[in-house]
């Protein structure tokens, strides 16, 4: 596209003033440098005044840890096919939907903070300083790899915040694979692997289970804390079960071999003779 690619040289704001709520386009091609800028929809000072991004098929460049789109106010926000390199997204509030993402947070502590209501579809997230994913609110995501970050992968919670998330391959991050913290929901279908925990959970029910989580340092939960909801410290949260122990006495070798005859092949003495 002719005058591409765009360059901040300051913070860009894209909201309502009066009259209806203003919307930026960036249009397929477009590279957009954020040096160590960001752009921000809605009024970052707190008031009412939206505004949203309509975003596809963009190169986002940032060189320091501001470098990000940052979402105050607005609901029906879009990324699509988006590339951050350098840069992460932020979103304190509002809705929106976010797929086939590419985000290499290198310059900054997270790659994705998802705080509103938020559905992220596919996509990747590499390389933040601390975590890969974090929020609160309302979370849906499915179909994303989150690897090589320094903290958690997934990081999720907040009173009356709820996820769902499902098919997501979480890989040789920092100590704990998933992090919840007195959230509800579910965690199914993934990959958890490469952490010193697959789980850290700290209060709520959120339902995790049918994840392969093999290949951690320790198959355990980790937990610590403030507990503010009715939680329940389940028996099995996708974890390998171990056998269960027979809690009678030891069996006899003798008695084993007997077991171990089909029934059809033993033979009784008669009552009276015993």
């Amino acid at each position: 596209m002719s005058g591409s690619p765009y360059i901040l040289t300051g913070d860009v704001t894209v909201r309502q003033t009066t009259g209806a709520i203003p919307t930026l386009t960036i249009e397929p091609g477009v590279e957009v440098q954020l040096n160590d800028r960001a752009l921000q929809l809605g009024d970052p000072g707190g008031s009412n005044y939206p505004g949203i991004l309509d975003a596809e098929g963009v190169t986002f460049t940032g060189t320091g840890s501001n470098a990000r789109v940052r979402f105050f106010r607005g609901a029906g926000q879009r990324l699509a096919g988006c590339e951050f390199l350098g840069a992460f997204v932020q979103s304190g509030a509002g809705s929106g939907t976010i797929s086939n993402i590419y985000v290499d947070a290198h310059n900054s502590s997270y790659g994705i903070i998802a705080s509103g209501t938020w559905t992220i579809t596919a996509g990747i997230v590499e390389n933040a300083l601390s975590k890969g994913i974090v929020g609160g609110g309302m979370l849906t995501i499915s179909n994303v790899t989150i690897r090589n970050c320094g903290g958690s992968g997934l990081d999720f919670g907040g009173m009356g915040s709820t996820i769902s998330a499902s098919n997501l391959n979480i890989v040789d991050n920092g100590t704990y694979g998933v992090s919840l913290d007195n959230c509800s929901g579910t965690v199914s279908g993934c990959v958890i692997s490469g952490h010193t925990y697959p789980y850290l959970l700290v209060g709520g029910n959120s339902e995790i289970g049918g994840n392969d989580i093999s290949g951690n340092t320790n198959l355990a939960i980790a937990t610590f804390g403030v507990i503010a909801l009715n939680t329940t410290w389940r028996a099995s949260w996708g974890m390998p079960k171990r056998p269960a122990r027979c809690p009678g006495p030891r069996r006899h070798p003798a008695h084993r071999r007997f077991s171990a005859r089909s029934s059809a092949s033993r033979s009784f003495p008669p009552r009276n003779s015993r």
